[in-house]
């Protein structure tokens, strides 16, 4: 499906009704992303199920991961089957009594001393002891403690902090004094304007969740101008690219990737080729989520697979030669996506701010809010998906 590029008017409409000239303003939040939740799949979702507030309009957060029992040899030359100190990437994720193996050989060796200044380990080889290879993986099994020793010195993974800002979305909507007194066919235009104003501010705010890289810089007044960092500016590294075609196997085995952390039940925001591909071959392990349509007025077909279960909807945004062939699987368990909005300046629809003097009745939809993404390896990007 290729973008469609509709005509787009600046400045104030020429011809509705009246409207209340009394200045107002109306709390619209969650209500303005029902207006067409089929467009704004992603934040339909958040606002409904992962909300909160910033109270800056830099906002942060903290990334903790489990302690790590994947590590490899560091020596280009390797290492005979005698040898005893060895040199590895991480050496701060070994310590004293630890038993590590390395899974090609089968061999266990025990870890007697760790000096972290050199990457140096020092083993006891254990039974089927072989050569090892440069970049030859080890697994940390254990970790034991003979009788009557001291504690061994604390270990702990440091935390990655990210942040994001909130952006400042307005959209206005604005009629000149005579087209107000016109009478028109549909009804009142300004309320026609003002919904469709509201579908369109919506769709900025979701554009920006998915595609916008975070900025702060300065705009043309000499004050702060942010943008809100998007999806795939955070999500850089569980990406496959398919080549232009995805069997099932190759589907399944991205689950692999997809599923691997975090929540055994994802959101697969996907462009239409994928969600056809998918279809295709899938037609058993395929089931409508009903509940979803009377909570989200979203259409989610669950794919059901081992690895956990794929909520796939489709994306009306995801199109063109690049987007078009997309399927992001996001995990929105544990609050870990967050639809972030500044205290007191979520979405609200301002009534009536044209100036005194001015033949027009001018509305507008406000909004300052970002995006906050953690846990990266909890999300996956699947791309170039064509048949």
């Amino acid at each position: 499906m290729d973008p469609r590029y509709p005509t787009v008017i600046t400045g104030s409409r020429d011809s509705s009704t009246n409207f209340n000239t009394s200045q107002r303003k109306v709390d619209m939040q969650d209500d303005i992303f029902e207006l067409q939740p089929a467009m704004t799949p992603l934040t339909t979702l958040l606002v409904k199920i992962s909300k909160e507030v910033a109270t800056n309009s830099k906002f942060e957060w903290l990334e903790d991961e489990s302690m790590p029992y994947w590590d490899a040899i560091n020596c280009a030359g390797g290492y005979a089957l005698g040898d005893t100190a060895l040199v590895v990437d991480h050496p701060t994720y070994f310590e004293i009594g630890q038993i590590i193996r390395f899974p090609r050989t089968g061999e266990n060796a025990r870890v007697t001393n760790v000096v972290e200044a050199t990457s140096t380990l020092t083993v006891v080889r254990g039974a089927g002891a072989a050569a090892l290879n440069d970049n030859e993986i080890i697994m940390i099994v254990t970790s034991g403690a003979e009788e009557g020793a001291r504690s061994s010195s604390a270990k702990q993974v440091k935390l990655t902090n990210l942040y994001n800002y909130t952006e400042i979305f307005r959209t206005p909507v604005e009629i000149t004094g005579t087209e107000s007194a016109t009478e028109m066919f549909g009804g009142n235009d300004m309320d026609r304007q003002r919904n469709k104003a509201g579908r369109f501010h919506a769709e900025k705010i979701e554009r920006a969740f998915w595609f916008g890289k975070k900025i702060l810089t300065t705009g043309a007044n000499g004050k702060p101008l942010r943008y809100t960092g998007g999806i795939f500016e955070f999500l850089t590294s569980n990406i496959t690219d398919f080549g232009g075609m995805m069997t099932e196997y190759d589907w399944d085995k991205f689950h692999e990737l997809a599923l691997g952390y975090g929540s055994m039940s994802k959101i697969a925001f996907m462009a239409a080729r994928p969600i056809s591909v998918v279809n295709g071959f899938a037609k058993g392990k395929l089931y409508v989520v009903e509940q979803a349509k009377k909570d989200y007025g979203l259409n989610i077909v669950k794919y059901v697979s081992p690895h956990g279960d794929i909520n796939m909807v489709k994306h009306p945004m995801f199109e063109g030669a690049v987007f078009g062939y997309y399927a992001a699987v996001i995990d929105l368990a544990d609050d870990v996506v967050e639809y972030r909005f500044l205290k007191g300046r979520d979405t609200t629809l301002k009534q009536s701010i044209q100036e005194n003097d001015e033949d027009s009745d001018k509305d507008e939809y406000f909004t300052e809010a970002g995006l906050q993404f953690a846990n990266e390896a909890r999300h996956a990007l699947g791309t170039n998906i064509k048949s």
